[in-house]
């Protein structure tokens, strides 16, 4: 697998191979992805069930979004989920878009599985083997992009 760095040897460009150091950083940049992507979502969450619950009933889009530009964990959320778009784009940029949107799927895991503890929501059991099975598709994904060096005899 191949990515965007190269050498330039005499003027020639010779192609990078993605080693395992270089799969582990892919990895790890992902991670911090799913991380600030997870903490936004969440932080959007928190904040606008603060505002819709400080808002009448009869409150207008317009005045809805007002106080929600006010709410500092909107603005936080919003903050964090720009900069997890931002270093999606530099991560698509290094890393194979098949290995980098599997592992990113991690969102889907931890952001249903943090609703249950800071929201006290439901997962009903069908939910639950599609977060498992996301879950293994992500270890299959992760597992599939590790090269095991061989030994000659």
């Amino acid at each position: 697998m191949y990515g965007p760095f190269f050498i330039k040897v005499g003027g020639t460009a010779i192609p990078i191979r993605y080693g395992e150091s270089m799969m582990n950083q892919c990895v790890f940049w992902i991670l911090i992805y799913v991380c600030m992507s997870t903490c936004g979502h969440l932080l959007l969450r928190i904040g606008a069930k603060s505002v819709s619950s400080s808002s009448a009933d009869g409150v207008s889009i317009i005045m809805f979004f007002q106080s929600a530009m006010t709410e500092w964990r909107i603005v936080l959320g919003l903050f964090l989920w720009c900069g997890a778009a931002a270093l999606w784009i530099w991560i698509v940029s290094r890393t194979p878009l098949s290995f980098a949107y599997c592992v990113s799927s991690l969102t889907y895991i931890l952001i249903p599985l943090l609703s249950v503890w800071l929201f006290n929501e439901s997962v009903s059991w069908l939910k639950s083997v599609g977060i498992l099975l996301i879950a293994v598709g992500v270890c299959l994904s992760i597992a599939s992009s590790i090269s095991i060096p061989v030994r000659n005899p």
